[in-house]
């Protein structure tokens, strides 16, 4: 009997992101035109000190974010350090009037809102009474907040960044934290056949760990990025291969073969 094969599980954006950073880290990532410019790495590297002030101060994954500004290098910075901190982006039009921002902010729930100094500047912050925080998009440094928190977790950040990376930052730190949910698993039906009977012509019944917790069918995976870059060395000694490896993240012939040196893990 023919059996359809089951379907490829569709990547998420967050997971070919690193992977692009971990391959083009001294690339251009994004840009202003004829002005601000972030390499991958400094992408990177801004995000992560972001993630480090949200920690700070207790924000948390599902937690709403207001982004609110003009298309440009610290916009999309701003937008990959919410998304890939697993919290929820409200995105709002520069061209909203501080009444609009005001009123859709505190709607969504947001505890933080990212805009430039200029629209915070008309902004009446009474208004969002939910808001715990503003971050310009100038400089990621805080305009306003409820308490000292945040102030003190920018004051304090370099050094928290050390700690965690105490021996340097780069491609081989990044690591992609992803979940899956196995259906194989949730379909599986429980029943002995002393209690058929009984379920019988039922739907749901017969999966009675499904219906008490459908968390026990979603896994999650934690993988490095980095690619293992001396695989042509260790794996080919006499080759002569040196130029592969020298040349891993640049060398066009990897147009061919993109997943050399590449795990199972990581290629899923």
């Amino acid at each position: 009997m023919y059996k359809r094969p089951a379907a490829p599980r569709a990547e998420h954006y967050l997971g070919k992101l690193q992977k692009t950073m971990a391959t083009y880290w001294k690339g251009l990532a994004v840009c202003d035109y004829h002005g601000q410019q972030y390499t991958f790495g400094e992408l990177a590297r801004k995000m992560e000190r972001i993630h480090i002030a949200f920690e700070s101060v207790g924000i948390k994954k599902g937690d709403k974010i207001t982004l609110c500004g003009k298309n440009s290098a610290n916009w999309a910075v701003s937008f990959l350090a919410i998304s890939s901190y697993e919290t929820v982006v409200v995105p709002l039009l520069a061209d909203f009037l501080p009444e609009a921002v005001e009123r859709l902010t505190d709607h969504s729930d947001s505890i933080v809102l990212f805009t430039d100094p200029e629209m915070f500047e008309k902004l009446d912050v009474s208004k969002m009474p939910k808001l715990r925080y503003i971050i310009s998009l100038t400089d990621f440094m805080p305009l306003w907040g409820k308490d000292e928190a945040l102030m003190a977790a920018y004051t304090s950040l370099d050094e928290k960044f050390n700690e965690k990376f105490p021996d340097g930052f780069d491609a081989s730190k990044l690591n992609y934290e992803y979940y899956w949910i196995d259906y194989a698993d949730a379909a599986r039906k429980e029943i002995g056949v002393q209690n058929k009977e009984e379920h019988r012509g039922t739907l749901y019944t017969a999966r009675p760990r499904g219906l008490n917790n459908r968390t026990a069918f979603v896994h999650k995976e934690r993988i490095n990025v980095y690619p293992d870059t001396l695989c042509w060395v260790h794996d080919y000694t006499y080759s002569m291969n040196d130029d592969f490896t020298r040349n891993y993240f640049c060398s066009s012939a990897y147009d061919n073969y993109p997943v050399v040196g590449v795990s199972w893990l990581q290629a899923k």
